[in-house]
Formats: structure tokens, C-alpha cells, sequence
């Protein structure tokens, strides 16, 4: 991956948000109910370890098919991320799985990824989305997939899709938001749910929310995914590297996720003095987010 063209596009987002902050200003709120954080902040290995406060070691992470994944130092937070499908084609069939504890039983929680394509995932694959998230080969009913490109021509995924359920049904099979995903560059993907209501962001911004006739729970025990879909074949994998999936028993507001997406670039005070220095936002130093609970 083109790191530096990739962090380019990040601060160009989020910078006049980042420098619109004092130096001094009082954070949000992105500890409080953290149950799982994969981090992913590792050069090795094929544990991703829940490094959440207190959180269980069950929610620890296996690495699927290691020789088509890899470590890469090129997390949006400084550190490293998960590459998966790094054949491509199709071989790929790299993932994250998790058996699930009580934990992450929830009726109300927050999801989020970072993530960056390797490609765009490809029209011809119809119906069949890439899974960024999926509980449903256990029974459950949740499942969070980044959209085919709309044509073959098309440079930029179109958006993410979601079915959101338990065991007795969905709630939901249409908590989508329209994005264009473009490869080689990292976003920040967060879902927020809770009985009556889903609010979808990207790179801490409010894409979309909806409505719902939700009934507990949303979330259950017995493992989910990360990096494949639901049903069958190569189309179902992931082809991205991705970092710092997280979930929380509460919905993060919306001050929260902009934090959570900002805590992954520079101090304000350090974008000011590069600033008068001349210094081009990509060379800025990152820091790494939650470097401390």
C-alpha cells in the first residue's frame, strides 16, 4: 500500500476539523464501555490479543489462513494493521475469528474498523459483497459488507450494507449508507445500535441514521468474523488491511466517533507548529490511538 498517499487523504479530511480543537480541549469519552479492542498493534503472530480494560480473553482474535495474510506497519494510528487476502484472486481467504463471550452479548453497542481496499471489490461479483463484519454463519443475524463497485468501469466501492438481528430475526436488512470507498486509502467505519435506532459513520461524520423496531439482543455469544461475509466463495472475503476494530456496550454519541476517528492523527498543538514551520501535513509524526487507558 501507497502509505504516504494513503495518510495524506486522512489529514486532508480531517485536518480543519483537528485544528478547529485548542490545544487544551477536553476530550470525548472512547474508554467507557470498550469490552473488545483488537488492536491489531503487532508485527507477528497469529493471536490478535482483546487489549480492552478487563475484557475477556475469549474475544481474543485467531488469524485465518496465515499465509494469506500479513503484518504491516501502516495502521492510521501509527503501529501496525492487518493485511488480509494478500494473494488475491481467487485464492484469498484471509479473516479474524472469535468465539465470542458474554461480553459482546448486546442489545446496545458500538462497532467500528479501520480499513483500506487493496482493490475495488469488482461489479460481477453481484450480489455478493465483502464482509467487514459477520455473526451469521453462527446463527446470528448481523452482518456489515462493503458494496461492489456499481459498474466495471467504477474506481471506489459504493458504500456499506448492513443486516442487523439476533437469533429470532432481523430488525433490519437495509441499514446502508452510500460512500465512496477509494483503494489504498484508510477509513474509519462505525456503526452505533440500539433498540429503536442505527446511526452509520464514516471517518467520524454521521453518514446516515434510521429508525427501527429493534429487540434485544444485537449482538451475541458464539463468535463472529472479521473480514468475511456471509455465504459462500472467494467474493465473500475482504481485500483490505485493516486496524483497531472495536466494539463498545454503549452507542458512542456522535463527539465520541469523531474522537475516535481524530485520536488517529496528530495533537492539534503539533499540526499548528508544522504548520508554521512549513512542514507538509504527510511527514507530520502519528501518534497511536489509546497509546494508554
Amino acid at each position: 500500500m501507497n502509505t504516504r498517499n494513503s495518510m495524506s487523504k486522512i489529514f486532508t479530511a480531517a485536518a480543519a476539523a483537528a485544528l478547529a480543537l485548542s490545544a487544551g480541549a477536553t476530550y470525548a469519552d472512547i474508554t467507557t464501555g470498550l469490552v473488545l479492542d483488537w488492536t491489531m498493534n503487532q508485527s507477528t503472530g497469529t493471536t490478535v490479543v482483546n487489549s480492552a480494560p478487563g475484557g475477556s480473553s475469549a474475544d481474543n482474535g485467531t488469524v485465518n489462513t496465515a499465509s494469506d495474510t500479513a503484518w504491516v506497519p501502516d495502521a492510521p494510528g501509527g503501529g501496525y494493521a492487518l493485511q488480509l487476502n494478500t494473494t488475491g484472486g481467487p485464492a484469498q481467504s484471509g479473516y479474524v475469528s472469535t468465539s465470542g463471550s458474554s461480553d459482546v452479548a448486546l442489545s446496545t453497542y458500538t462497532l467500528s474498523c479501520w480499513m483500506n481496499l487493496d482493490y475495488v471489490p469488482p461489479s460481477s461479483n453481484g450480489a455478493t459483497n465483502p464482509g467487514l463484519f459477520n455473526s451469521r454463519f453462527n446463527g446470528g443475524h448481523t452482518d456489515i459488507q462493503i458494496e461492489n463497485a456499481s459498474t466495471s468501469t467504477a474506481g471506489y466501492a459504493r458504500g456499506v450494507h448492513a443486516d442487523i438481528g439476533s437469533s429470532s430475526g432481523y430488525i433490519t436488512t437495509g441499514a446502508d449508507a452510500a460512500y465512496q470507498f477509494y483503494p489504498h486509502t484508510w477509513y474509519l467505519i462505525t456503526y452505533a445500535v440500539q433498540t429503536g435506532s442505527v446511526d452509520i459513520y464514516v471517518n467520524g461524520v454521521l453518514a446516515k441514521s434510521y429508525a427501527d423496531g429493534g429487540t434485544a439482543p444485537l449482538l451475541e455469544a458464539g463468535g463472529f468474523n472479521v473480514g468475511s461475509g456471509a455465504g459462500s466463495g472467494t467474493a465473500v472475503f475482504l481485500p483490505a488491511a485493516i486496524a483497531d476494530f472495536t466494539i463498545y456496550n454503549r452507542v458512542l454519541s456522535s463527539s465520541d466517533v469523531a474522537q475516535l476517528y481524530n485520536s488517529a492523527i496528530p495533537e492539534p498543538a503539533t499540526l499548528g507548529l508544522m504548520a508554521v514551520m512549513g512542514a507538509g501535513l504527510p511527514l507530520i509524526g502519528r501518534k497511536r490511538r489509546r497509546a494508554s487507558y
